[in-house]
């Protein structure tokens, strides 16, 4: 069955949220219950319980939700990053009346400008005109002059706390961007979809939110699974840069087709796409930002959480303008494919790639245990391993797993050694646990077999 077919039948009708968002909702990024999904079916917000629930047409007028405080969880804890962006963005998007909100007529970025900025004052890069955008390149997705926007490109690029968080998310996404970009190219979908990964997980492929949504695009398990992405005890394919960005590429395609236009597919993305539908159905608009501007027609996070994307996007096509032109991505990820039996221990590998087992999991986050589990039954599992070790590992396993001819000796050292360059002790040689900390390091050819 098509994906969005069964989650309009509601097969899966609790996942299709992903994410961290960033949109103040603590770590949670969720998905609600089978039994909440079916107590509640018009839910706005299935993963938000402080989200307001849709009612009928004739009904008041539902209550703008409050930003949801940090709660931890025990899926994951609360990141750095989402933790200053959350704080910011209560002080930045006030709800009217709170106590925090500033008088009428004046923008909470200037009433706090001191505090977000700090006594040097703001790096101003935008113009407080309607013009703002006039002398921006534009991104291949819908940018208006809204408020919202206009505010979260401010605290992105002119403070201190929203310059560090936009950094890191930048110097990150060198790691997996290549593989995002060649998802999103094989969907034929604007290389500006970028910014949803940096907003949904900081470009992390390991995120975890304290509801369970996990990876690049931050995938319930039921969402994963419609995607045809592997969720079980062994292995979690959300977790895997290449899986989930094919997914998540696909899944974006899936909405924007659906509901015709990027506004919307970003606050189906992460409000639910059921929870969207409602609301466009009962208010009777098929335009984002109506529905935003509607009292309560949407949770407060997703009336922040699209105007955000079109913000990253903005910055991302214009790094010179705002000042982050000179931050270097990290280096993307050297690794090549290898197919390995199944149930092949990770440590066995390592020896064999000349690598270490902290490195093979990095490379294969997907992996939970500590060997390859199966896939379809003894064919054998595609494992990254590093592109310097591939010919090494096609010549060194089979050797490695012919019980004839195994001295076991990867089963003696730690999983931060390194075959490729660590010297192997005495002290394993003979048997007693390696001492990573102590092992000397020296250059080893990585296709070369240690003298055991």
């Amino acid at each position: 069955m098509n994906p969005m077919k069964a989650l309009e039948l509601g097969l899966v009708s609790l996942g299709l949220v992903a994410g961290f968002g960033f949109a103040g909702k603590d770590s949670s990024a969720g998905g609600a219950t089978t039994a909440e999904v079916a107590a509640a079916p018009s839910s706005p917000s299935p993963r938000d319980p402080d989200a307001p629930r849709a009612e009928s047409a004739d009904s008041t007028p539902l209550r703008p939700a409050e930003l949801t405080p940090a709660l931890g969880g025990r899926h994951g804890a609360e990141s750095p990053e989402l933790r200053t962006l959350r704080a910011a963005e209560r002080e930045l998007f006030p709800l009217a009346g709170a106590p925090n909100a500033p008088a009428p007529g004046v923008d909470p970025f200037d009433a706090l400008s001191d505090r977000l900025c700090g006594p040097e004052g703001c790096d101003t890069k935008t113009k407080r005109t309607t013009e703002w955008l006039k002398d921006l390149r534009m991104p291949d997705l819908p940018v208006r002059p809204d408020e919202d926007l206009h505010r979260y490109v401010r605290f992105f690029s002119e403070t201190a706390r929203g310059r560090k968080i936009f950094t890191g998310w930048l110097r990150k996404s060198g790691r997996h961007r290549g593989v995002v970009s060649e998802a999103l190219r094989d969907r034929q979908l604007p290389q500006d979809l970028h910014a949803l990964v940096f907003v949904e997980s900081g470009y992390s492929p390991t995120a975890v939110s304290s509801a369970g949504a996990v990876g690049l695009f931050q995938f319930m398990p039921s969402t994963g699974k419609a995607y045809g992405l592997t969720v079980e005890g062994a292995v979690d394919e959300r977790r895997s840069a290449q899986k989930s960005a094919a997914a998540g590429a696909h899944h974006l395609q899936d909405l924007y087709e659906r509901l015709g236009s990027w506004d919307l597919a970003f606050a189906a993305y992460n409000m639910g796409y059921q929870g969207m539908l409602a609301r466009m159905k009962e208010l009777g608009t098929e335009d984002f930002w109506e529905l935003s501007a509607l009292p309560g027609a949407l949770p407060r996070e997703t009336q922040l959480y699209v105007p955000k994307i079109l913000a990253v996007a903005l910055i991302l096509r214009n790094l010179d303008r705002f000042g982050f032109d000179d931050v270097r991505p990290d280096a993307a990820i050297a690794a090549a494919s290898l197919e390995v039996p199944p149930h092949t221990s990770l440590a066995t590998l390592a020896r064999a790639a000349g690598t270490s087992v902290e490195t093979l999991r990095e490379l294969n986050p997907e992996l939970a245990g500590a060997s390859v589990p199966p896939r379809s039954g003894a064919a054998p599992v595609a494992v990254r391993v590093p592109a310097s070790g591939l010919s090494r590992a096609r010549a060194m396993l089979p050797r490695l797993l012919d019980p004839l001819d195994r001295d076991a000796l990867e089963n003696r050292v730690g999983p931060s050694f390194d075959w490729g360059t660590d010297e192997l002790p005495r002290a394993a040689r003979e048997g007693d646990k390696l001492d990573t900390n102590r092992a000397k390091k020296k250059s080893l050819p990585r296709d070369t077999k240690k003298k055991d």
